[in-house]
This record gives C-alpha cells, structure tokens and sequence, in this order.
C-alpha cells in the first residue's frame, strides 16, 4: 500500500498530523532562536574585546606622555596637557561614554563626559575591585559596574607607583547597539524561515497517510519527514545567518583596524615632523609588524611613497588590491615629509581570517543539525545547547590565548617607545622633546640666571696634524665622554661640542641657585681629570677653560635634523673667559666671581682688553676653600 494519498481517512490521522506539525515548528523556531541568540551574543563579546584592545592601543600613547610629565614634576591637577590627552583619547575612541583621569583615592581629575561621571564613592567602590598585580602585568583591568564597563588603565609616577588610572567607560546596551542591525535580521530570518518549514511540512503531510492498515501510527516514517524538514530548515537558516554574520565580523574588523591605522599613523607623523624623510625610516617595516600582529583582523600595513615609487610592507608581498570576497584595504594619507614626499598608509584587513570566523559558525550549525538528526527529538534542545556552550568555552579560551599575545605585543611596542624616547632624550631635554612631540614646535625660552663654561684644547691643530684620524677621534671621544660623565654628577648639562670645543651650561633647563658652585666643582674635576690621565697617557691633553654667568636663551636651530643650542652674549663673554685663560687654568669672568667668591680660591688677574668688550676683569680659581 503506498504512502501517499488515499480516499481512506484513519481515525486520528488530523489529531497525529497537527501535533507533529506544531512540534517541528516548535523545534524549528527553538533551535534557531538559541543558535542566533548565541551568534548574537558572541558578536557582542568579539566587539567587547576588540573595542577594549584598541582603546588600550590608543590610550597607551597619552599614557606614556602624561608620565613623562609627572617624572620632571608636573602635579595631576594642574597638569593642562592631561587634559588635551584626556580629550584627544576619547575623540579616537568614539564608542566611549566617558574618558576620565582618576586618583587612586577616586577623585577625578580630568574628564569628558558624555552622559554621566561617577562620583568619587562609585570610583572608590570600582578601585577597590581592581587587582594590582594584573593590572600592572597586562597594562589594564576592565570591570562592570550598573550596566557601565570600565577599563582602567594605570598612569606610573616617578616614584614607581601607581599615581593615577585613566578609565575609559562605555554602557553596555552599546554592545547591543552594535549589533541591532544582525539581531533584527537573524529575528526576522527566524520568523521566515519558521513559517516556510511549517509550510512545507503542513504540505507533506497532507499528502501522507499517518497510520498503517491497523491504524498504528507511522512513527519511524513522520519523525524521519520532520527531521529531513528541520535539516533543511536549519541549512537555509545558516546560509541567510552566515551571509549576515560576514557583514557584521567585517565592519568590526574595519573599525578595529581603523583604530590601529590611527596609531600607526599619528606615530609615523610624529617621526616625519622631526625632520626625517620617508626614505628614511629604515625601521618602519620591523615597527608596524609588530604593531600589526597584535591584531588578528589585519593582515598587514603598507607605506606607499610618491605613488609607490617607494614602499615599506609590514609582510613581504602583501597586496593591497582588492579582489571578490574581500574587504576593502582602510588608506590614510600620511603628512608629507621635509622634501615633500608624498604617502599613503594602507590597512589590509585578513580575509582569511575572516573566513575561518565564518566556517567556524557553519560548523557549528553542522553540529547543530547533526544533532538534531541522531538524537531522539524530545532531546535535541539539549543536546545543542550543550554543544553550543562547549563551542562558546572552546571561542572564549582562544580569545584570552590572543588576548594574552595582544598584551605581549603591545608591550613590546610600548619597549620600542621607550627606546625611542630615551634616544631623543639624548639630543634634546625633556621640554623641549615634550613640546615637539605634542604639538610638533618648541617656543625659545629665556633663562635669566645661568652659568656657561667654554673649554678648548691647547695646540689642537698640531695634535691633529700628528696623530691618524681614528686615534684623534678615539681620544677625543673617550676624554669628552668623561667630561659628561662629570658635569652630569654637579647637574649641568652639556650642549655641544665643536672639534675640540667643549660647551656645557648649569641652571638650565631646571633653574638652580647654585649654578656657578656646581660649574666650577665641575670644571675643577675636569682639570683634575686631565692630569691623572695625562700621567699614563702618551698624548698629553691641556685645555683652556673659560667661565662666565648670566642670562641666556635656549631653543631649537632650524627646522631640519634638529639641534638644541643656547643664544646671548653670556656665551660671547665666556668664549672670551677660555681665550685669556692659560692652560689647564680656569678663568672666570666679574659675574661669576660676584656668585662664588666666599667659596673657592680665587687669584684676582685685573683688567684685560677683550674683543668687542673692552677692559674686563678676570679670576683663576685655584681650588675649593
């Protein structure tokens, strides 16, 4: 007898029809309602933590520049570049409610607020939930207090502790916020996709006798019908969700990747401002991967120079054109260098990487459907929600493993800075590194009380005659370098050396009552220095020394390779001091000797006709009383 329509009507057949009709639409609806739910919520965490490793990528920056401030003094709540920082972070970070700088008592000292900022007994009640070690270990801690998460990030003082935290906040419906638009058309799928299973179930049933001869209810055959209709069901339901979840994973890379595009373009800015051309940069490749990898959505960053001409590839061979099924590479036009040279910084997100995201999911629905199919129907509810909090546990221990390499990364970028920074403090001091990295110029500066000593070797141009090139240099350097490593001890600074010309300042840039005291002790283990070395060296060094106090100016010269230099005729009088000094004496000038004469040995030489001075006074400093 077949299977399909007949004149017979079974008692009970309409009763045995309706209840497994309504019983696939309730599975159908369910297990497709728990798989979205699921994706959704998913969606939302992947969003939670890239918005979170971006925010600490782009906080990072203005953290290290705040620190540099409380290093060399600055107070918290007067400090007005925090407060830029405070307000250039949250202008990067649009999603954020709040971006604050808060004291470890929970005053807030800085903020720009949206909505609302917490008050000091919330901030208390958060502080105390923070854990010290791992947020030093990993460079943040985020927490989630009445539907608000915060990230806090620690700001270091100069004692080693921590002086500050900035918090960056954000409300929690913006997750939902993020994915509306996924959540609205996974709902409306559902509800169609339902109502089509439905459909074609109710057709197969009216086609198919639901009892044999003996009025025994076809069982095997009915839940085989409604299993092959919830697998076709769930094969449609997957591909419309997939086609939507590639949209929503790729717009969250995008704005992920624009993120770190901003930084690497505000830190390739900030080295181009300094004087260097894109030809240049020998180490942007090396840089930008190791910012790069921290990211799983890119797959790399491209300089393009003049068109091209010239490039610098985070990867060997990465190509920035995109091709089917791509996402579109981010380009952000970088500042033209000193000559002129035009470029381009390319972000090219990883399609691959996206695609595994996305077979993952369609696995996922693979297992569903599977099993679905081998287990009895009462219990396929179970079964998937099960699997799908294993897939989930699976997701989330792979998120914290790249979290973890993020947290790694971004520490070694943050070393690499800390390289940088201690190389520029090298050449310039720290205000006027300070002011060039914040807004790219240095204002000259005035510095009324300020002692200057002017030192050049004795019968240089013969020494340089004799002696090889190599051996002069190597002399030179090696007595030079002891020479900072003394004036460094009474707190002067050196500012350049021209051939055997030695020119170092005290009471500048940090200004000191005692900066002619400090000088001459200097000077005075200077002389000292020359004579132990000259008794075991064959090349005997001398040199005249020369000293004079009084106002200067002190700024950067130029706008290219920049030189930090000071100006003003107390640098005239003591160049003049050096050329009417004697060899291996000190000579000072009427200023200096009016600030230092109660505490050395001083012997008066009168009055010497000097270049464009006239009669002057001069001293020799013998030694300390």
């Amino acid at each position: 007898m077949t299977d399909f329509t007949s004149d017979e009507k079974p008692k009970g057949k309409g009763a045995i029809q309706w209840t497994y009709l309504l019983t696939s639409a309730i599975i159908i609806l369910t297990l497709m309602a728990v798989v979205g739910y699921l994706n959704v919520k998913n969606l939302q965490e992947n969003y939670k933590k890239s918005f979170f490793e971006s925010s600490l990528a782009v906080s990072k920056s203005g953290i290290k520049t705040i620190e540099h401030g409380l290093i060399y003094g600055k107070q918290l709540p007067s400090f007005y570049s925090a407060s830029a920082i405070v307000n250039e972070i949250h202008e990067y970070i649009s999603s954020a409610d709040n971006v604050s700088i808060v004291s470890p008592d929970g005053n807030v000292y800085f903020s720009v607020f949206p909505k609302k900022v917490p008050t000091p007994e919330t901030y208390q009640a958060l502080l105390a939930r923070l854990d010290s070690a791992l947020i030093l270990q990993s460079g943040a801690q985020t927490l989630l207090s009445d539907g608000i998460y915060h990230e806090f990030m620690p700001v270091m003082g100069k004692d080693g502790t921590i002086s500050a935290y900035l918090d960056v906040s954000f409300d929690e419906s913006v997750l939902s916020s993020k994915t509306i638009g996924f959540t609205q058309s996974s709902g409306l799928t559902i509800l169609v996709v339902t109502l089509l299973g439905t459909v074609l179930f109710m057709s197969i049933l009216s086609r198919v006798r639901a009892t044999n001869e003996r009025g025994e209810v076809r069982r095997m055959m009915l839940m085989s019908i409604m299993i092959a209709n919830i697998s076709f069901c769930q094969l449609v339901f997957t591909g419309i969700n997939l086609m939507n979840y590639r949209d929503v994973l790729q717009s969250n890379a995008s704005e992920n990747t624009r993120f770190v595009a901003e930084i690497i373009r505000r830190n390739i800015d900030s080295v181009i401002a300094k004087g260097l051309t894109f030809v240049e940069l020998e180490q942007v490749q090396k840089w930008m991967a190791s910012v790069v990898s921290s990211t799983a959505d890119i797959k790399g960053a491209v300089v393009a120079v003049n068109d091209g001409s010239v490039s610098y590839s985070s990867s060997p061979g990465l190509d920035v054109k995109t091709r089917s099924g791509q996402a579109a590479p981010i380009a952000l036009a970088l500042k033209p260098d000193r000559v002129n040279n035009q470029a381009t910084l390319t972000m090219v997100l990883d399609s691959e990487n996206l695609q595994r995201k996305l077979l993952a999911i369609a696995g996922l629905s693979g297992i569903i459907m599977a099993g679905s199919i081998a287990a009895l129907i009462q219990i396929t509810f179970v079964v998937l929600f099960v699997l799908n909090r294993r897939a989930i546990s699976s997701l989330k221990d792979h998120n914290d493993e790249l979290e973890n390499i993020v947290a790694l990364r971004t520490r070694e970028i943050q070393l690499e800075k800390e390289k940088s920074d201690e190389l520029l403090l090298n050449i310039l001091p720290q205000k006027v590194a300070d002011d060039l990295k914040e807004s790219g110029h240095s204002d000259p500066q005035m510095f009324p009380n300020v002692s200057v000593f002017f030192s050049d070797v004795v019968g240089f141009t013969n020494l340089s005659k004799d002696l090889e090139p190599k051996l002069l240099i190597e002399e030179l350097s090696d007595i030079f370098t002891n020479f900072d490593l003394i004036i460094e001890r009474y707190d002067c600074q050196r500012i350049k050396t021209i051939g055997d010309a030695y020119l170092c300042v005290s009471g500048m840039p940090v200004a000191d009552t005692r900066h002619a005291h400090n000088l001459l002790n200097a000077a005075l283990e200077i002389i000292d220095y020359l004579k132990q070395r000259n008794l075991s060296s064959e090349i005997q060094w001398q040199i005249r020394v020369g000293i004079n106090s009084g106002p200067v100016v002190g700024g950067i010269v130029g706008i290219r390779k920049y030189l930090y230099d000071v100006f003003g005729d107390t640098i005239n009088t003591a160049s003049r001091m050096e050329s009417n000094s004697e060899p291996m004496r000190i000579n000072i000038s009427e200023n200096t000797w009016n600030l230092v004469k109660n505490d050395f040995k001083i012997a008066a030489r009168g009055q010497f006709e000097v270049k464009g001075k006239g009669a002057m006074h001069m001293y020799f400093v013998e030694d300390r009383l």
